[in-house]
């Protein structure tokens, strides 16, 4: 009990810190995973952050951004430098190796098997992303932007539903995609995000 409030005592003097000028991303790993490191990738500047993870326990501190910044989360035996390297790594499941997280004042994260299906805790725009997971597995695209019309995650998601449509037709179409960008806000519409998805859909 006194090393678990140590810990908890730890954690909480490590938020305070970072609490307003960073982002803290903190969690745990079962004890009978063999994981030894967390990452993060930045997709922007093609970054991957390293944690270890000591007794089943490992955190970032990162800047924190003025406009939505996702991350993507990686868990890894090995420690690695680059994204290929752990990608490449014959044990990585390619396909439910990685866990989107947005980064906010803090996010916890708890890891029970995959990182795909950790469980994360944080603002509101990780509990968006997760409903927007939820809409691609149900496959209620239009619910999720109606029900998130003021999100950023809403952006992000028809941008790339967008892009899609636009290299391929396989999945959606660029008239679907504008049905969706009807159930938007006029901020986000407005917003240069807004703009640059509706530049991608007018092509």
């Amino acid at each position: 009990m006194k090393n678990l409030m140590a810990t908890l005592c730890l954690i909480m003097l490590f938020i305070a810190k970072g609490f307003g000028q960073h982002s803290i991303i903190y969690g745990t790993t079962a004890s009978y995973l063999p994981e030894k490191y967390a990452y993060l990738y930045d997709q922007d500047t093609k970054i991957l952050t390293s944690a270890p993870i000591v007794d089943h326990q490992f955190s970032f501190k990162l800047d924190k951004p003025e406009k939505l910044k996702v991350m993507t989360l990686y868990f890894g035996v090995d420690l690695v430098k680059t994204r290929d390297e752990l990608i490449k790594d014959p044990n990585f499941d390619s396909r439910n190796g990685t866990r989107v997280v947005a980064l906010e004042d803090t996010v916890q994260v708890s890891l029970l098997e995959t990182a795909r299906s950790a469980a994360v805790k944080g603002g509101r725009l990780n509990r968006d992303i997760d409903d927007m997971f939820l809409a691609i597995k149900q496959k209620k695209y239009e619910a999720f932007f109606a029900e998130h019309p003021n999100s950023p995650i809403a952006i992000v998601f028809l941008k790339t539903l967008a892009t899609n449509a636009r290299n391929s037709s396989a999945f959606f179409s660029i008239p679907e995609c504008k049905g969706y960008y009807a159930k938007l806000s006029e901020g986000l519409k407005n917003s240069d995000e807004g703009k640059e998805l509706l530049a991608i859909m007018d092509k």
